[in-house]
């Protein structure tokens, strides 16, 4: 004798986004031909809630539960925030079946009721004709045999107190119990194995019902309605529904009747086509679209289909298109090309409306870093000055014009290999204002060259002091310089000798990420440093970083005296998803690093732990 739960499940629809899930909804106990002893290990459901696909969190206050029989006991244990447990814990022996209705009073709405029914089964009603079965009429013709009972089997002959006493009970009886209903049933030892009567049936584990066959804990149920599911604890682990759709995984992976599958899991694949995009074990792509881990590229190219030979990067150089490409340490960048013409580049290539750029110059044509250039229209602007195919401006103020035909030093002294021929050099006199020994001015002051190698240009827009330091107040572009944080020395420290615009890499994604500027010092007054994250590559970048000043030095920002104090002394900040700007700033004796876009920032980056 035993208890039968029945794995389906009661969903009641709560509005169109909830409902409320009895697993099981009902079950059959067993209990002794008088209703005595019922069988209770099972007779339980778990009571929870659902929004959609996703769990949601209920309240039931027991004292609302109501039975139909005031004589059935149960009990109400709340296993989490999404689940109860109702378990019956004691039946009167006068009832056949009943049900137990669970308001749910806060959660998810009010108002609502779910409803477990349960049947009882007595077992032993069949055995009490045993004892005086040969009482019994049986009709007897000449081709059939009717009786009331019939029991095949064996028994140990003997006096007991009841059918329950007699040991060895073994075989099989057909016909009617107390209930009014008929059976066949089959014992073994005493051991029921097997029954069909109009409650249902149970054979080998199985318990079957008008609903559907199941196993004897609810777990795994085929409905006749056409549903085949497992359960267990309020989860559904897996179903296949009569309407086609389906759910694995706990449903963390579903079908629709359309055929539309969910995965909230990964999906690991080597090969195979997603609506229209092509897997391979190295690459993605959807014709002109591509990406490659093997070859390391990201590509969309500007054809019309895909082409016979070579792959979406190649496409890109010789049709058009936009790339991102990372093949070696020395050959990366993002490209741009019109037809097989090259728009722009950035990385190891920088190209951009006909300028290259490097760490050391910005040139057009070959890069010439002294001297002239050696191709006419050719000009580079680096740290050693400024040049072109005839003339040049060094860093130390000196200079040539007209190929060498017109020099001049540091000092201002100049000299003319060729001749001055002109009706005027200028409307007025030459006087010291325009011409001395001290420097050669510009009516108007839009450039000088001074004796001791400084000088201005373009209304005193661009400057340079003696020393070769050149202050442009208009726009100049610089390069971005890739800087690799190693992680395996962190923090680490960034050389401003090599740059002052950089793009933060790591040499590895895992662990701190810290970059360390140097001390100021006042030869970097005025210098601006910038150093961006979130750069993302097909390999490998993280997008934020950390940095901090050598010497665990502190960051200025607007509104920070030291003298007086202030809310925050910022040692660290935390760089994520953008750029941050520094500049070095030196008053007398007084130098530091000052956050310029101190805006873009949250308390949160600020010393974070």
């Amino acid at each position: 004798m035993g208890t039968v739960a029945k794995s389906s499940i009661t969903l009641v629809s709560i509005s169109d986004a909830y409902s409320l899930s009895l697993t099981p909804n009902s079950c059959v106990i067993k209990a002794d031909f008088d209703g005595s002893n019922p069988k209770l290990e099972h007779a339980y459901t778990i009571i929870s809630a659902y929004c959609g696909d996703e769990k949601t969190p209920i309240e039931i206050d027991s004292s609302t539960i109501i039975k139909s029989n005031d004589n059935i006991e149960c009990q109400l244990i709340k296993v989490d925030s999404y689940r109860y447990r109702l378990s019956i814990i004691s039946l009167p022996v006068d009832i056949l079946q009943g049900y137990i209705e669970i308001p749910v009073l806060s959660g998810v709405s009010a108002g609502l009721t779910g409803r477990f029914t349960f049947s009882i089964v007595r077992e032993s009603t069949m055995l009490d004709w045993i004892q005086d079965w040969e009482n019994n009429k049986t009709t007897i013709g000449s081709s059939y045999v009717i009786t009331p009972k019939i029991f095949v089997g064996k028994k140990i002959i003997g006096s007991h107190d009841s059918l329950e006493d007699v040991p060895g009970l073994t075989g099989v009886y057909i016909g009617p119990s107390e209930n009014n209903g008929a059976g066949i049933y089959g014992y073994k030892d005493n051991k029921e194995i097997f029954h069909i009567d109009q409650t249902g049936g149970k054979i080998g584990g199985w318990d079957i019902t008008s609903g559907g066959i199941q196993c004897e804990d609810g777990t795994l149920s085929i409905k006749s309605e056409g549903t085949i599911s497992a359960q267990s604890e309020g989860i559904i682990h897996w179903s296949l529904n009569k309407d086609g759709s389906a759910s694995f995984a706990n449903g963390n992976v579903t079908m629709d009747v359309e055929g539309n599958a969910s995965f909230k899991g990964t999906i690991e694949t080597s090969g195979g086509s997603i609506a229209g995009w092509i897997i391979g074990a190295d690459s993605i792509y959807n014709g002109t679209i591509g990406i490659n881990s093997l070859k390391k590229f990201i590509a969309i190219a500007n054809v019309a289909s895909v082409q016979d030979i070579g792959n979406q990067l190649d496409w890109v150089k010789e049709y058009g298109g936009v790339a991102m490409y990372c093949i070696s340490n020395t050959n990366y960048g993002l490209i741009g090309y019109k037809n097989n013409e090259k728009v722009f580049s950035a990385g190891s290539d920088n190209f951009i409306a006909g300028w290259n750029f490097n760490e050391k110059a910005i040139f057009s044509g070959i890069q010439t870093n002294s001297g002239f250039t050696t191709k006419s229209g050719d000009i580079t602007i680096s740290s050693n000055g400024i040049r072109g195919f005839k003339w040049r401006l060094e860093k130390d103020g000196s200079g040539a014009l007209a190929g060498d035909n017109i020099t001049w030093d540091k000092d201002g002294n100049m000299n003319f290999k060729g001749k001055i021929d002109a009706s005027q050099i200028i409307s007025g006199k030459i006087d010291t204002s325009l011409i001395n020994t001290d420097a050669i001015l510009a009516n108007g002051d839009a450039w000088a060259l001074l004796k001791d190698g400084s000088g201005y240009l373009a209304s005193k827009n661009l400057t340079w002091d003696e020393f070769g330091n050149i202050n442009v107040l208009a726009s100049l572009s610089l390069p971005y310089k890739e800087f690799y944080i190693n992680t395996d020395s962190t923090p680490t420290p960034m050389d401003l000798s090599q740059g002052r615009y950089f793009i933060a890499r790591y040499g590895n994604i895992y662990g701190d990420q810290i970059i360390e500027l140097p001390t100021p010092i006042k030869e970097y007054n005025g210098s601006e440093i910038r150093i961006y994250s979130g750069f993302m590559t097909t390999r490998a970048s993280r997008s934020d970083f950390d940095i901090i000043i050598k010497g665990n030095g502190i960051f200025f920002y607007p509104g920070y005296i030291p003298v007086l104090g202030s809310p925050i002394q910022i040692s660290k900040v935390r760089v994520s998803n953008k750029e941050i700007i520094l500049r070095c700033i030196s008053l007398g004796d007084f130098v530091f690093w000052y956050i310029q876009n101190f805006c873009d920032f949250t308390n949160d980056d600020f010393n974070p732990q």
